[in-house]
């Protein structure tokens, strides 16, 4: 496709194993994953990327709808990343778990597993005050900017600066704490928060299979939205992290990836099904 956005990606594990695509969150960049891939890729190929506007992607138009755009230039992108073979299990955290569930709403996935999605708000509140937690560290961060290293490099001074994404922050690598904060003062598309979107497609397939993990300490989308998932997609399975939160990957490496690897695990089981039924239809 001519001038298509750039995606920076990275792929892990077996290349000719069943493909998971782990997708961040806002102002995340690929690298929130890397406590659990390893452990994922010892079973499947496992792709990394940057959303746009984050990392090393390309940015997000000005004057642009942030969220259509993400969506529509992700369409070929996770068709490409998927590899040959069946579709890919997608999982998403946060934002990244909108846009998982959103691209399996048309279609594009075998399987998906968000981790406190975006997109099940219960009233504008719960939208406001997630807004307001991004864009008050936003405003704190470009504050201290010159602090962030020497906070960065120490247990104290990483839960300080984002004990609200996750209950054991000293547990999240140094490197990964001074990107993060360093995205999350330079990224755009926070400017845009108040005026996004989260809507779902209807989706083309109601037993997709899906599974939702929600932290029962998560302080930017309330635990209690999880009680919503069900009026979009009546088959998810829905699964409370007892004493994680918004951001987990870090706190509790091996459970996440035990939730991803059973949750792919079954969607890649119905995948082969419905290829073997399709081939005994062809050959009727």
């Amino acid at each position: 496709m001519a001038n298509r956005l750039e995606i920076a990606s990275t792929v892990h594990g077996d290349p000719d194993a069943p493909t998971v695509i782990l997708i961040h969150g806002v102002v995340h960049q690929q690298h929130a994953w890397d406590p659990v891939v390893p452990l994922l890729a010892e079973k499947y190929r496992v792709v990394t990327f940057d959303l746009p506007g984050h990392g090393a992607s390309g940015a997000i138009p000005e004057g642009s709808n942030p969220i259509p755009y993400v969506l529509d230039s992700l369409v070929d992108v996770i068709g490409e990343l998927g590899g040959s073979g069946q579709r890919p299990h997608l999982v998403g955290n946060s934002l990244g778990g909108y846009v998982a569930l959103e691209m399996g709403s048309r279609g594009l996935a075998s399987g998906v597993t968000g981790i406190s999605p975006a997109g099940f708000f219960r009233n504008r509140f719960e939208l406001k005050h997630a807004e307001q937690v991004f864009l008050a560290l936003k405003k704190s961060v470009g504050v201290i900017k010159p602090l962030v290293p020497r906070l960065s490099a120490n247990r104290v001074g990483r839960s300080v600066m984002f004990g609200v994404f996750s209950t054991h922050p000293w547990k999240y690598p140094a490197e990964s704490m001074l990107i993060d904060a360093n995205t999350l003062a330079e990224n755009t598309l926070l400017d845009d928060l108040p005026d996004l979107d989260f809507t779902f497609s209807a989706p083309t397939d109601r037993n997709l299979p899906i599974t939702i993990a929600w932290g029962t300490r998560d302080l930017v989308l309330f635990p209690g939205q999880r009680h919503n998932v069900h009026t979009v997609f009546p088959q998810a399975r829905i699964i409370p992290m007892r004493g994680l939160g918004h951001v987990p990957m870090s706190d509790d490496p091996e459970q996440i990836a035990k939730v991803i690897d059973t949750s792919a695990a079954r969607s890649f089981a119905r995948e082969k099904r419905l290829g073997s039924l399709r081939d005994k239809n062809a050959e009727r």
